[in-house]
């Protein structure tokens, strides 16, 4: 992983409380509730896991539509780590089928996402269902990109088991297995069989051998005018031969204008198929736990510095001036006439104001 020098502030060391949102074979996904920020997500990286610095420097530097923000990443006690904005939305995963019309017109979202990426010389490398969010607009955000490595084998161009790196026609080749999934509930490529079977993923060319307009027939469930529709992304996409696929994005852009026009019929129905879209999230959304319930709150993963960006809360400091106010007009009552030792009176004071300062501090802080 290229070296990424640790900010002096770190947002992490501003968070106030931390719970597990998932965990996989790459890495943990913690939510965070952070001062002044409100809440942020956490990939907390495994041991074997890293990505690439520099390919996530550029798009931190430089935001792109359709594409988490990142605020923060680098590596913390020697594990590397990306801090985004938090997105109010569902995995793409989560859907058990997505009717054809939606799916294409979220598929033409990622591409254009893919396409403004690739101008700035970067790609996503790991599409899956699982990377890609819906929101409650109809709208695509796509998260965790620049992984070293192949990412979910289902999913990678054969070019990447060969040890090509990814390019924009890789995208390509999942953005095709992506809609598969999206419209048929499972993968084209099971990676399982096809070892059994050839013994090899570097070699497969499933337009030609997992035949997947012949797959979505036989199901019954697809009309001969989407199949027709279909046909035409499943062969600039689904090559085991980059050089075969669509040249490039605004190709790709033109084929599924097409069979969107195809399916759904002019602009009016396009729109309305992205509204039925937003609205199945929204509903899935409704059933969604709350972002921060107490059941859930864990440790942090990493140690939180003490002190990093903590302030003095306002209303404790008002509330040390009106006790010590209140101490000296007790100790004037009391003492009545008597001349007090100042002494005795300022070291009242001092340690009552370090009383209520203690009262308001976290336990680890009071005793570190």
């Amino acid at each position: 992983m290229t070296e990424v020098r640790f900010p002096k502030k770190s947002l992490l060391d501003s968070a106030t409380r931390c719970f597990l949102l998932h965990e996989g074979g790459e890495a943990c996904v913690y939510g965070l509730s952070v001062e002044g920020r409100g809440n942020l997500v956490l990939k907390w990286y495994k041991s074997h896991a890293r990505f690439d610095g520099s390919v996530i420097s550029s798009i931190a530097n430089s935001p792109v539509d359709g594409l988490y923000r990142i605020l923060e990443f680098g590596e913390r006690e020697g594990t590397p780590y990306v801090l985004y904005e938090f997105i109010d939305g569902v995995a793409s995963a989560e859907f058990d089928v997505i009717p054809v019309a939606e799916a294409l017109v979220a598929l033409r979202q990622v591409a254009k996402t893919l396409s403004a990426l690739s101008e700035k010389g970067s790609h996503h490398g790991d599409l899956s269902p699982s990377n890609v969010l819906l929101t409650a607009t109809g709208d695509t955000v796509l998260i965790d990109f620049g992984l070293v490595g192949l990412g979910a084998y289902a999913y990678a161009a054969p070019e990447r088991f060969r040890g090509r790196t990814s390019d924009a026609r890789s995208d390509m080749y999942s953005l095709g297995l992506l809609l598969y999934h999206w419209i048929c509930g499972r993968d084209l490529v099971e990676t399982d069989v096809v070892l059994k079977t050839t013994g090899k993923l570097d070699s497969l060319d499933p337009f030609v051998e997992l035949k997947p307009t012949e797959k979505l027939y036989e199901t019954g469930i697809f009309s001969p005018g989407e199949l027709a529709a279909l046909e035409p992304i499943w062969t600039g996409l689904l090559r085991n031969s980059p050089e075969e696929r669509f040249e490039d994005f605004d190709e790709l852009d033109e084929v599924l204008e097409i069979a969107l026009y195809k399916v759904c019929g002019g602009e009016i129905a396009i729109l309305k198929n992205k509204q039925n879209l937003a609205g199945r999230v929204e509903k899935m959304l409704q059933n969604v736990p709350a972002f921060s319930e107490p059941s859930d709150f864990c440790p942090f993963p990493y140690h939180v510095a003490q002190g990093v960006g903590k302030k003095f809360p306002v209303k404790l400091s008002v509330l040390c001036g009106l006790g010590l106010i209140l101490l000296i007009v007790v100790a004037v009552l009391v003492l009545g006439d008597r001349n007090p030792d100042i002494d005795d009176v300022a070291s009242m004071v001092l340690e009552n104001s370090r009383n209520l300062e203690l009262k308001d501090l976290p336990a680890s802080e009071v005793n570190p």
